[in-house]
C-alpha cells in the first residue's frame, strides 16, 4: 500500500503504508486517507530532530464522532524494549491532545496535555506543534485551528538526554 502527500513546494511524494488505509470523501482538500488503529505511513526523513533542535509539525486531524479512547496522531517514537521508549509524539486521548518528548520513559521525558477538551470529534481540526529546542515544557506550544491552547505539564517534566530515534516518522 502507498499513500501520496504533498509538501509545501507542492511536490507529490509517495510513501509506504502498513495496515488498513482507505480513502474517505470529505477531506479538507478533497479525498483523504483514513487509517485504522494499526495502520501507519512512514515518512523516513521527516521529524528527525533531537531535544536541542527547534521544530514545528502540522497536520489535519479527523476523529470520528463516536470515537473514545486514545490514538497516535503524529509520532517519531521507538520502543527498544517493552516500556522503554525514545522519541516524540502527539496523541489524541479522550478529547485531549497530549505531547511526549522522551529520552528514557518516564525518568527523562516531558509529557504535556491540553488543559481543556480541545480535541474535537466529528469534524476536521488543524493541529500545529512547535518546540523551541530548550528541553523545557515551557518551550512547547500547541495550536488547534490556529489558536494557542492551554497545556499543562504532567509530573514527567525533566528532559536531558537525546530524543533522536532511528524509527521513521
Amino acid at each position: 500500500n502507498r499513500v501520496a502527500w504533498v509538501n509545501a513546494k507542492e511536490a507529490t511524494n509517495w510513501v509506504n503504508t502498513t495496515g488498513k488505509v482507505s480513502v474517505r470523501d470529505g477531506g479538507r482538500l478533497g479525498p483523504a486517507p483514513q487509517f485504522n488503529a494499526q495502520a501507519t505511513a512512514e515518512f523516513k526523513k521527516l521529524g528527525d530532530s533531537d531535544r536541542q533542535d527547534a521544530f514545528t509539525c502540522s497536520t489535519w486531524v479527523f476523529v470520528p464522532g463516536d470515537y473514545e479512547g486514545r490514538a497516535v496522531v503524529l509520532s517519531r517514537m521507538e520502543e527498544e524494549e517493552p516500556g522503554k521508549r525514545r522519541g516524540w509524539d502527539i496523541q489524541w486521548e479522550h478529547r485531549h491532545y497530549s505531547i511526549h518528548l522522551i529520552s528514557d520513559w518516564p525518568n527523562d521525558a516531558i509529557r504535556l496535555r491540553t488543559r481543556n477538551q480541545s480535541a474535537g470529534r466529528g469534524s476536521w481540526q488543524h493541529l500545529t506543534l512547535t518546540y523551541d529546542g530548550s528541553s523545557r515544557p515551557e518551550g512547547v506550544r500547541l495550536y488547534v485551528d490556529g489558536n494557542a491552547v492551554e497545556i499543562e505539564v504532567d509530573r514527567v517534566r525533566q528532559l536531558s538526554g537525546s530524543i533522536r530515534t532511528r524509527q521513521p516518522f
